[in-house]
């Protein structure tokens, strides 16, 4: 596996490479640019150089134009080891005059333009030059002879052309070996980089090891335990906070499993113990009239098993998501099945039930799932209302939510963190059959539907529990206390 090291090690090499190669081929091509330039600048001047040197002859000579001082101007054009050429022709762009060792006309075509212009060729001994060409104009007026001008009238044809060829050799020269240092020194950096790099990102991961040498430390049964924050970059403290959160969650989350099983065991064992014990009593009497009662508590005990482990499955089965089957509920008619389905109880502890239900509230949900829902906290508030009190159900579609609240004694807001765990009973006495699992379940089957169960006690004596029927921002609306 390719660590992080190494990744961003190969990754700002290849970036550096990259970068240093691109400039490289920039700097070369404005050095090549710039010398360019340069040269052509010391053609122009040569081509001027020997343009102030042409003079006029009369009207009725074979020779028009002439150097004046040839043989003492010339002397750039007469080395014979690095030659440089020059060739002067008249207005029917006949070579008129040329240095000595240009034995033929430069290959170059006469531009129809005015104006000063170069061009890359192979000169006349096989070498990469520049020729460059210069328009000029002559003409005796009153007897006086006009000098070339710099550059040619554009509004008259030209009457002469200068054309200088020199080698471009030492330009070529001077630019590869500009190109090989440039590349030494690109080469030479990558590889000091290469051997500092690996050091520089290994100091700078040192906080990356130092909170993996304090992960190993952390205890799960330490909720308390954190990673260090001091002297950790900036990039990395979210991390740690973030881990520190992780940590409380799986070590409330592993305390609420171990209540869980300890409760789970503590139930299972009632009932099989009960069973233990009149089964040994059968064995003890043999009178039919003494099997009776044990039999019977054993049927009973069986049953209560039975209840404990369908609702264990019940709760195991609640935290999957899958298999629903969403369809549009009427939220008032589920509250009435439930309100039926727990009447003998409402009669028997003479509880009234107030219901606000609006009869055009439809949720699009699991109908299966939500019943089972709305069934446990109905419930719950049948069997724990204090005798004689009324039990408020309201709905309230504007925020999507759903009320239950009925009148309780003794619940404490330190009650309301800890309600929803399996087996969790305020007190033995209200410990019902399903065991403390009812809101278990509940808050289950609200996970399952993508819904919220949210507990909250009204003035201190009244229970509230409050499903949000769908994900959102909003806070609850108000409940009136009853």
């Amino acid at each position: 596996m390719k660590s992080i090291r190494s990744s961003i090690v190969l990754s700002v090499l290849a970036a550096v490479g990259v970068t240093g190669v691109l400039t490289l081929g920039a700097a070369t091509l404005l050095l090549w640019q710039r010398m360019n330039a340069d040269f052509d600048r010391g053609l122009r001047t040569k081509a001027e150089a020997i343009a102030s040197l042409v003079e006029p002859e009369e009207e009725d000579d074979p020779a028009p134009l002439e150097l004046d001082d040839r043989d003492e101007a010339l002397g750039d054009f007469q080395n014979r080891a690095d030659p440089s050429y020059f060739e002067l022709r008249d207005e029917f762009r006949q070579t008129v005059d040329r240095s000595i060792y240009l034995d033929a006309p430069l290959d170059v075509t006469l531009p129809e333009r005015a104006t000063f212009y170069t061009e890359s060729m192979i000169l006349p001994d096989g070498r990469r030059g520049r020729v460059g060409v210069l328009p000029i104009i002559v003409a005796q007026v009153e007897g006086t002879t006009i000098r070339p001008t710099r550059d040619a009238d554009i509004d008259e044809m030209p009457t002469a052309w200068v054309l200088i060829a020199s080698s471009t050799h030492e330009i070529s020269q001077a630019i590869w070996n500009a190109v090989i240092v440039m590349s030494a020194c690109l080469i030479g950096g990558l590889a000091l980089l290469a051997a500092l790099l690996p050091r520089l990102i290994t100091r700078g991961l040192r906080p990356l090891a130092r909170m993996a040498r304090q992960a190993e430390l952390i205890d799960p049964r330490a909720p308390a335990a954190q990673f260090s924050q001091d002297g950790l970059p900036a990039e990395l403290q979210p991390i740690a906070t973030q881990l520190d959160r992780s940590i409380v969650r799986f070590a409330e989350t592993l305390q609420r499993e171990r209540r869980f099983v300890s409760a789970a065991a503590h139930e299972l064992r009632t009932p099989l113990a009960g069973i233990r014990a009149n089964a040994e009593l059968l064995l003890k009497y043999r009178n039919p009239q003494d099997l009776e009662p044990s039999l019977d508590a054993i049927v009973t005990s069986s049953q209560r098993l039975q209840l404990l482990i369908n609702r264990l499955l019940q709760l195991a089965r609640a935290d999957d998501p899958s298999l629903l089957n969403p369809t549009r509920v009427d939220v008032k008619a589920a509250v009435e099945q439930s309100l039926d389905s727990v009447r003998p109880l409402i009669d028997k502890r003479s509880v009234t039930v107030e219901a606000k239900t609006p009869p055009s509230f439809v949720v699009e949900t699991d109908a299966e799932v939500f019943q089972m829902l709305i069934d446990n906290l109905v419930g719950n508030a049948a069997k724990h209302a204090i005798e004689g009190s009324t039990i408020v159900i309201h709905a309230d579609p504007a925020s999507a939510t759903l009320n239950i609240i009925n009148a309780t004694n003794g619940l404490t807001r330190d009650d309301l963190a800890v309600m929803f765990d399996p087996f969790w009973t305020k007190s033995e006495a209200r410990a019902s059959r399903d065991a403390g699992l009812g809101l278990a379940l509940a808050v289950a089957y609200a996970r399952k539907l993508g819904m919220e169960l949210r507990p909250s006690l009204l003035g201190g004596d009244q229970f509230c529990q409050t499903i949000l029927l769908w994900p959102t921002t909003r806070e609850p609306a108000p409940v009136d206390r009853v």
